[in-house]
């Protein structure tokens, strides 16, 4: 099959697996710290990161094997939706120290000069995530 015939075929869930991989992109420069936006990386941070790039890797090898057209790349998606939830769940219960210390207005165990990034990047993450999910209802055309 050629690419054009592939991306005719499977137009919205290419168009939605780039977005998310955009998104969990985004989110994954920011839990590897490699912008440099946190004096120290959280070790709860740990857990996302791998579920992240997991699902990173999920979402390439279910637009190859698309381009491909392998016969099983229908099932990927479910799992790069397990593994994304996953990722999201991760990061929010990495970043709650940090919220909770926000909400309530003190500085004891995280760093509320995060909270606005950590918001940020946890709206991309449910984006992604969003789409992921959206995804798994498209038909092939």
């Amino acid at each position: 099959m050629k690419f054009n015939e592939v991306f005719k075929a499977h137009k919205f869930a290419l168009i939605f697996q780039g977005v998310s991989f955009l998104l969990g992109l985004v989110a994954f420069l920011y839990t590897a710290n490699v912008l440099n936006l946190m004096k120290l990386v959280p070790e709860q941070y740990t857990p996302s990161f791998i579920f992240i790039i997991v699902t990173l890797l999920l979402q390439v090898g279910y637009v190859v094997m698309l381009i491909k057209n392998i016969k099983f790349a229908e099932y990927l998606k479910f799992l790069i939706v397990i593994f994304g939830a996953l990722g999201l769940s991760y990061f929010v219960t990495g970043s709650m120290l940090s919220i909770i210390d926000k909400i309530y207005n003190i500085v004891m165990w995280g760093d509320i000069t995060q909270f606005p990034a950590i918001m940020v990047f946890g709206a991309f993450l449910l984006a992604a995530e969003g789409l992921n999910i959206a995804t798994c209802f498209l038909k092939n055309e």
